[in-house]
């Protein structure tokens, strides 16, 4: 008897591997797409049953919760990618500011977007043209200039904080 013989009902362990190899290759095969002579294999991923349950993690909710708030937001306003831009941040602080009968100088928007300088005016640009602030010169100094909120904003800035 050979040494690669063994016990697995006269299968040699030669032939084991064999038909373990092929096994593995035809799991990769319906796995793999074939580009021109190029074969994409798809299966390093873990399987649907091997991955934890999300529901069962607290990130998951989090996660989950975050991404329906931006989308609320982004819906809300009509203008995708609000929510995630500097131009929510500059939304979000005059609201604030509002709330606390404080006025917002352009300066002071560009800082709370959490933006370079030159990014926040472009986003502050963004939103006057969409009506959702109103840029009012100061009266003492025309060098001066500051924003808040447009009705429109406001009203739809209470609506999707209220739903959070």
């Amino acid at each position: 008897m050979s040494s690669e013989s063994g016990g697995k009902g006269g299968m040699s362990v030669l032939n084991i591997r064999r038909s373990h190899q092929e096994q593995a290759m035809q799991s990769r095969q319906s796995n793999s797409v074939n580009t021109g002579g190029i074969v994409v294999t798809y299966g390093e991923w873990p399987r649907p049953h091997t991955i934890n349950q999300p529901e069962s993690s607290p990130a998951y909710w989090t996660a989950k919760r975050i991404l329906k708030h931006r989308r609320s937001v982004d819906q809300a306003f009509h203008f995708t990618g609000l929510s995630t831009s500097p131009a929510w941040e500059i939304l979000l602080d005059l609201y604030v500011a509002e709330e606390n009968c404080t006025r917002v100088s352009i300066k002071s928007a560009c800082i709370a977007s959490c933006a370079p300088a030159t990014t926040a005016l472009r986003w502050l640009k963004v939103l006057e043209v969409k009506s959702l602030i109103v840029r009012r010169s100061d009266p003492l100094d025309r060098r001066r200039s500051y924003v808040s909120l447009s009705d429109e904003a406001r009203q739809k800035l209470k609506g999707v904080l209220a739903s959070l």
